[in-house]
C-alpha cells in the first residue's frame, strides 16, 4: 500500500513536470502545487481507510473466535453437570435399595429424592437427637427373711406340715411360690435368716427350687451381728422367749459387699423389728408374723397387702422415701440412747 502511494506521488510529480513550461508563470505554478497537495491528502485518506477496514476485519475474526470458546466452555460445563446429576441419582438409588434391604418400610422413610437428600445431608449429631434413650429403672434389692415371712418353722413334729427338715415342721405360707416368682420378676432378691446354716439350707431348697440360682445371696446366722445380749437384757418383750440371743441384720454389710446396692434401693422384709435396730430409718418393713394356724392368710397373694405394697415400691424412685410415706405393718422399734450405744459398742 505504501509503494502504491509512492507511485502515485511520482506519477503526479511527473505529470506536473511534464506540464510545466520551461518559463511557466507563478500563477500556474501555484495552481499546480495546490492540485498536488489535494491529491496527496486524498491518497493519505485512502491509505488510512484501508488500514481501518483491515483492522476492523481482524477484530471481527477475534470476536467470532471468543464466542466459539465461550460456547464450547458452556457445553463442557453442561455435560459435567449432567454426569454429576446422574451420579447423584445412582447414589440415591443405592441408598433406597440399602434401606429396602434393611426392611425399612416406606412409612418410616420418604423415598422422594428431596427427602433422601435432606436426610443424607443431616449432621450425625441430629441423628443422635432423634434417638430417644429409654429410661432404665435400676432394680431394687429385696431382702427376705424366712421364718414368719415365707414359712413357719416349728420345732418337732406337727401334723400336716409341708415338709420336715432336721426335726422341724415347715409350713409354707399360702401363695408363697407365686409370690417368689413375682419378687424375682420385679427385684433382685436375697435371703437372710438368723437361723444357723444347717436349719436354713433345706428350707431354702424346698421353697425356691430352681429359683435359688437367681438369688443374689443366701445368708444365714453367721452374717448377722451377734450382740452378745439377750432380748430381756435390753428390755424387749416378744411373743417368743425373752432369753433368745439378740442377732441384728445390718444392711451395711450388704452394701459393703455389693456396690450396686445402698440405702436408697434396698428393702428388708422381716417380721421382727428389733433386727433392724442399727439400720437407717425406712429401709425395712415389718409385716405381722405368719403362723401355720392362719390357714386363710393371703398377704402374699395377688391382692395381698405385702404383694400390693411391693408393687408400689417397684414403681418408686427411692426406698426410704416410699417407706416413709407409706407406713406398713409393725411400728419400727426405737431404743433409748443408752441401749443403742451399748449395741453400737458390740
Amino acid at each position: 500500500m505504501a509503494s502504491m502511494g509512492t507511485k502515485n506521488n511520482d506519477e503526479t510529480k511527473s505529470a506536473i513536470d511534464d506540464t510545466s513550461p520551461d518559463t511557466g508563470s507563478s500563477a500556474e505554478s501555484a495552481e499546480l502545487a495546490t492540485k498536488s497537495a489535494i491529491i496527496n491528502i486524498k491518497t493519505d485518506k485512502s491509505i488510512k481507510k484501508e488500514k481501518i477496514d483491515r483492522a476492523t476485519l481482524d477484530t471481527g475474526s477475534l470476536s467470532d473466535e471468543s464466542a466459539d470458546l465461550v460456547a464450547l466452555s458452556a457445553a463442557i460445563k453442561t455435560e459435567e453437570s449432567i454426569k454429576k446429576e446422574k451420579k447423584d441419582q445412582i447414589n440415591l438409588d443405592s441408598v433406597s435399595l440399602s434401606l429396602e434391604s434393611l426392611g425399612i418400610s416406606s412409612t418410616s422413610v420418604d423415598s422422594s429424592k428431596k427427602d433422601v437428600e435432606k436426610k443424607l445431608k443431616k449432621p450425625v449429631t441430629d441423628v443422635k437427637d432423634d434417638i430417644k434413650t429409654p429410661i432404665v429403672r435400676k432394680r431394687k434389692l429385696l431382702v427376705l427373711n424366712l421364718n414368719g415371712v415365707l414359712v413357719d418353722v416349728v420345732f418337732g413334729y406337727v401334723p400336716k406340715a409341708d415338709r420336715r427338715i432336721n426335726n422341724r415342721s415347715v409350713f409354707m405360707r399360702p401363695f408363697c411360690k407365686d409370690f417368689l416368682k413375682f419378687c424375682f420378676e420385679k427385684f433382685d432378691v436375697g435371703i437372710w435368716s438368723s437361723k444357723m446354716s444347717k436349719n436354713m439350707v433345706g428350707v431354702v431348697d424346698f421353697l425356691l427350687g430352681d429359683l435359688k440360682n437367681q438369688l443374689r445371696f443366701s445368708w444365714d446366722q453367721s452374717y448377722s451381728t451377734d450382740t452378745g445380749l439377750t432380748l430381756s437384757q435390753i428390755g424387749l418383750v416378744t411373743h417368743k422367749s425373752n432369753e433368745k440371743p439378740l442377732f441384728l441384720m445390718e444392711l451395711k454389710k450388704i452394701w459393703n459387699k455389693y456396690a450396686d446396692y445402698n440405702e436408697s434401693n434396698t428393702l428388708l422384709v422381716d417380721d421382727t423389728p428389733y433386727k433392724s435396730l442399727l439400720n437407717p430409718p425406712h429401709t425395712a418393713i415389718f409385716p405381722e408374723p405368719y403362723t401355720y394356724q392362719l390357714r386363710n392368710d393371703c398377704a402374699l397373694g395377688p391382692q395381698g397387702d405385702i404383694r400390693l405394697y411391693l408393687e408400689g415400691l417397684d414403681m418408686a424412685q427411692n426406698v426410704p422415701k416410699y417407706v416413709g410415706q407409706h407406713p406398713f405393718g409393725q411400728t419400727p422399734m426405737i431404743l433409748s440412747r443408752e441401749i443403742t450405744n451399748k449395741l453400737m459398742r458390740k
